[in-house]
């Protein structure tokens, strides 16, 4: 009886330590703000008399369980300093939910607020956000971009909501 529970208690133990660590908390990186022409190039935002001036969305994404928060504000980088921008980029919301199978993650994602663009939340053709991400020890990889663990923080996304 005791080699059938020592065994028992091993598979119990091997199951454990192999089940998936679901990520916790806040991470942030930087996503360039570029889109697509009607031609296919990029076009990236930014002021043409200072081209060194690169602007982006500083990105935090924050986890809840199976829940997945986004926010995004506007920031450039001028002399080694970052400037946020009180309006030009826009801001964004995101609120969703992500599966983990293994390393891989799949975030299912909708548009929840916006402010200073030309969105709008409730717009029945905004089709809901769908990408893949990788967790690794170190962070998430999502589209070819890196997001770190940083200090927790409440995310707007978390609570507010667009009424118009």
């Amino acid at each position: 009886m005791k080699p059938l529970l020592l065994a028992l208690l091993a598979t119990i133990a091997l199951d454990a330590s192999s089940a998936q660590q679901k990520p916790k908390g806040v991470y942030s990186g930087l996503i360039r703000m570029c889109a697509k022409n009607p031609d296919g190039s990029t076009y990236c935002y930014g002021d043409p008399a200072r081209p060194e001036e690169k602007w982006y969305h500083l990105t935090y994404i924050k986890f809840k369980g199976d829940s997945v928060y986004i926010d995004q504000e506007p920031v450039y980088f001028r002399h080694g300093d970052t400037v946020f921008s009180a309006s030009d980029g826009g801001f964004y919301g995101y609120k969703g939910t992500f599966v983990l199978k293994g390393q891989q993650m799949l975030f299912h994602l909708s548009l929840a607020w916006t402010d200073y663009t030309n969105l709008h939340p409730k717009d029945p053709f905004l089709d809901p956000v769908k990408f893949n991400g990788l967790l690794t020890s170190k962070g998430l990889a999502i589209r070819g971009r890196f997001f770190r663990r940083t200090t927790d923080r409440k995310l707007e996304s978390e609570y507010r909501h667009t009424f118009y």
